[in-house]
């Protein structure tokens, strides 16, 4: 059941008889201060899409001035953690040794993403466990990473990540497990707040991925994002290994090829009747699209300009009436009644996928009335097999240099 406030504004998401998802909800209001920087999300109730804009608006490409405290402290904390700890790990457990101190690691780690990347939310949505042999054969949801992350499927339930850091009584070294590890946290945001309703479930193929591989193009984008934001701090800390993170995977400026390959040889590996029951294959190269894939279907490409004039001008607004919100349910909810609800109306989007089709803005709003006519939706390009119109093209490794 869903409870709502004034004027029939829905606080929870409304479940069907078999506890799927029926409405999207919009995600509540972000900003790096007061409440606003301490959303609350419900579990799979959101667009794919717009959980990607929601993640990628908090930390891309935010000067030190716009990030908030917690940000700060988070990213602080991870570098200086990985500095005093690397030299730990790539190395024999003596006989009896405790991973109790690996396993410590793994969780700070953990949290330090989650407040800089996630907005704290996974926090009390996802559990971690870390060992030794946890993921035998390189299993989990890609053969060579180190790592699986189950799909959350009761509203109440935890998302479960787990992450071997080692093998045969030997520690990975620190860069592979932090690589994996930030694999498998945007595994968990996607699974814990992604929309489980039919029409979405009928698009994962141009969102999140299939249920049993989970490597689409909204995991691929924030996947590169989150990976280009750690490398900024090797290279700001001077950690080499910080900067050239993944580089074997995400070379350059590349989306993971791994999981590019992954997603592309689970829909092939459909058969015709399977693949009925998806929609088609859609452009991920639109720039209509804040952030897509870039011609070649390589590299992720954000709308700077567009995403800093609308960030900016909710920070803006959400900035002047800071003073007037308390904290609610699930949104911040204003004591005057009005406000909110206005800001909201613009925020809603109940409209149909139009065959999977999404509103690339869903996550940003106008919040001002006479900003409603700023461009929105998406027009998607004809449907291709594959490549940089389609699923995510098999990759060209470039020949190893002698």
């Amino acid at each position: 059941m869903a409870s709502s406030g004034k004027k029939g504004r829905r606080l929870e998401p409304t479940k069907d008889e078999n506890g799927k998802n029926i409405k999207h909800l919009q995600p509540p209001k972000y900003a790096p201060f007061g409440v606003f920087q301490k959303p609350i999300l419900h579990k799979n109730a959101y667009k794919p899409r717009d959980l990607l804009n929601y993640a990628v608006l908090s930390f891309h490409n935010r000067p030190d001035g716009k990030l908030s405290f917690q940000q700060l402290e988070a990213r602080k904390d991870f570098v200086n953690r990985f500095k005093e700890r690397k030299m730990k790990y790539g190395k024999d457990l003596r006989t009896g040794a405790s991973q109790q101190s690996f396993q410590q690691d793994m969780t700070d780690l953990f949290s330090y993403l989650d407040k800089f990347f996630f907005i704290g939310l996974l926090r009390d949505n996802v559990s971690l466990d870390s060992g030794i042999d946890l993921i035998r054969d390189g299993g989990g949801c890609l053969r060579g990473l180190s790592g699986k992350t189950r799909w959350c499927t009761k509203q109440h339930d935890k998302t479960l990540t787990r992450l071997s850091i080692g093998t045969n009584s030997k520690l990975y070294e620190l860069p592979r497990i932090v690589y994996s590890l930030i694999h498998e946290m945007v595994h968990a945001y996607q699974y814990t707040f992604g929309c489980d309703c039919v029409r979405c479930e009928r698009d994962v193929p141009n969102t999140g991925g299939l249920s049993h591989d989970g490597h689409g193009p909204i995991f691929v984008m924030l996947h590169r994002l989150v990976l280009t934001e750690i490398r900024r701090w090797g290279a700001f800390s001077g950690e080499k290994e910080l900067m050239m993170l993944g580089e074997s995977d995400c070379p350059g400026r590349s989306m993971s090829w791994s999981a590019r390959e992954s997603a592309r040889a689970a829909f092939e590996n459909l058969d015709k009747r399977q693949k009925k029951l998806y929609h088609s294959l859609r452009s991920q190269i639109n720039t209509k699209y804040l952030i897509h894939f870039s011609p070649d279907g390589e590299e992720v490409v954000v709308n700077e300009s567009r995403l800093n004039n609308k960030r900016t001008m909710m920070e803006d607004y959400l900035q002047s009436q800071r003073d007037k919100y308390t904290w609610g349910e699930a949104k911040p909810t204003s004591t005057k009644g009005g406000l909110v609800t206005e800001i909201e109306d613009d925020f809603r989007d109940d409209s149909s996928h139009d065959d999977g089709d999404e509103d690339d803005d869903n996550a940003v709003v106008n919040v001002k009335k006479e900003h409603r006519n700023l461009d929105k939706g998406s027009c998607p390009l004809p449907s291709t097999p594959n490549g940089p119109t389609g699923l995510p093209k098999t990759p060209i490794r470039p020949a190893k240099s002698a």
